[in-house]
C-alpha cells in the first residue's frame, strides 16, 4: 500500500467514526428517551442500556424523567412585575408525548400562563389549581410551586 491510499483509509476510518459514534444512545435508569425517525415519532425507550440510531434517520429527541424533578424559571422585572421572582417547579411527567409534543417547551408555555395570572392578581388559590390543570395538558403534574424572591 502506497502512502496516499493510507491517508485516504485512515480518513475514511475517522469520517466513519464521526459518524457511527453519535449513533449511540445510552439509556439510564428511570429515564424515558422519545425517538424519531424521519422527524416523526418512531419509538419511546423505557429500558435502560445502549442503543444504536440509524444515522441521519433517527435521532433522540428528549430524554424525559420518570422521577419527579425540579425546573426553575425567572419573571423578570420587564414584565410587569416590580421585582425579579424565580419559580421553581416540582413536576412529574407522567404522558411523556404529550410532555414533548403539545408545545415546544412545555414547562415554559405554563411558566407564561402563570405570569399572565400573576399580572390578571387573580386569588393565589385559585391561580394555583387553574395553573395545575393546566400543566396537565402539558403531560406533566405540578406537585409544587415554589416562589424565591432576588
Amino acid at each position: 500500500m502506497s502512502t496516499g491510499e493510507i491517508i485516504v483509509l485512515v480518513t475514511l476510518g475517522v469520517l466513519l467514526i464521526f459518524i457511527l459514534l453519535p449513533s449511540f444512545l445510552y439509556v439510564k435508569e428511570n429515564e424515558i428517551v422519545i425517538i424519531e425517525r424521519f422527524g416523526k415519532y418512531q419509538h419511546s425507550i423505557e429500558t435502560p442500556g445502549i442503543y444504536y440510531l440509524i444515522p441521519f434517520i433517527e435521532r433522540a429527541v428528549q430524554r424525559v424523567s420518570k422521577n419527579d424533578f425540579y425546573i426553575n424559571k425567572k419573571i423578570k422585572k420587564q414584565e410587569g412585575i416590580d421585582q425579579k421572582i424565580i419559580v421553581t417547579y416540582h413536576i412529574k411527567v407522567f404522558d411523556e408525548m404529550l410532555f414533548v409534543y403539545a408545545s415546544l417547551d412545555s414547562v415554559k408555555t405554563v411558566h407564561t400562563f402563570l405570569i399572565q395570572t400573576i399580572l390578571t392578581k387573580m386569588d393565589h388559590a385559585i391561580a394555583l389549581e387553574e395553573i395545575k390543570t393546566y400543566a396537565k395538558q402539558f403531560g406533566f403534574e405540578i406537585l409544587e410551586i415554589i416562589y424565591n424572591n432576588k
